[in-house]
């Protein structure tokens, strides 16, 4: 019998290339958009299924839930994709930005999570997948709401790996690092006050080295390969790290005392 996945985020990037891939293994894909035109991405057919949804509201995520079930009869795999990204100085970001950053990031993945436990439980089965970030566990300039969001993530899908083991309940963390998607064109916001920041021009350069490299990054089939090895793999693995610079830096992270490895970091960026 098919399984199906379901997957916020497919209009683009990971998500995208996650949809395709689990289609292209014969598992029924349900996937979530942000607008009307994007509903037309995928080909209608009985293998897969796109639905509307702004993922920083709670009602909504409910509702798809609900009515990804009806369609589907039983969810195999949820994979928390959806993402924002707010980058600049600390001082610069405005509240509105540093909610929505939470909002999409942290609170997204808690009530898609919340949505979809009741039916793991009842079916005794299920596999919660969150796509986090090398930013999940290392940091960068500039990026401190988007990397304590992918931080937090990190912290509550670690606890829940114990909390969902007794329900058979599997949960799993995809750390991608150096990614080519449109993220910086789709998916990224800039601090609205970073130009007038005593930062800017540090904060300007580090933003344009991140852009270059995610245009020269691995392709984002990769993450998707990683997400579907997350969904058919052993139930104790937690962490799946992407590319080889996440596993670099996270290599060097593991074993280098954090004093060490921030004054490495400072001097390559």
């Amino acid at each position: 019998m098919n399984k199906t996945v379901f997957i916020t985020g497919v209009s683009s990037g990971i998500g995208k290339a996650t949809a395709e891939y689990f289609l292209q293994k014969g598992w029924y894909v349900a996937g979530t958009v942000r607008t009307q035109k994007d509903l037309e991405l995928f080909t209608p057919s009985d293998s897969v299924a796109l639905f509307l949804l702004d993922v920083t509201d709670s009602k909504q995520i409910t509702k798809v839930a609900k009515d990804v079930i009806l369609r589907f009869k039983t969810i195999d795999v949820v994979v928390n994709n959806a993402g924002y990204g707010l980058f600049g100085p600390f001082e610069a970001s405005t509240e509105e930005q540093i909610r929505k950053q939470f909002d999409t990031n942290v609170f997204s993945v808690i009530n898609t999570t919340r949505a979809f436990l009741p039916h793991f439980k009842e079916n005794k089965k299920g596999t919660f997948i969150t796509v986090a970030s090398m930013f999940g566990r290392i940091t960068l300039p500039f990026l401190s709401y988007y990397a304590a969001t992918k931080w937090a993530v990190e912290g509550f899908t670690e606890s829940l790996w114990y909390e969902l083991n007794e329900h058979n309940i599997r949960v799993k963390i995809i750390e991608p690092g150096t990614i080519k998607t449109d993220f910086f064109g789709r998916s990224i916001d800039i601090a609205k006050n970073m130009n007038g920041s005593f930062n800017a021009k540090y904060s300007q350069r580090i933003f344009q080295e991140l852009k270059q490299k995610a245009q020269t990054g691995e392709p984002a089939e990769r993450a998707a390969a990683s997400i579907y090895k997350a969904a058919t793999g052993p139930a104790w693995q937690l962490r799946y790290v992407v590319d080889r610079t996440a596993k670099l830096l996270l290599a060097v992270r593991s074993l280098t005392p954090v004093e060490v490895f921030l004054r490495i970091m400072k001097k390559n960026v």
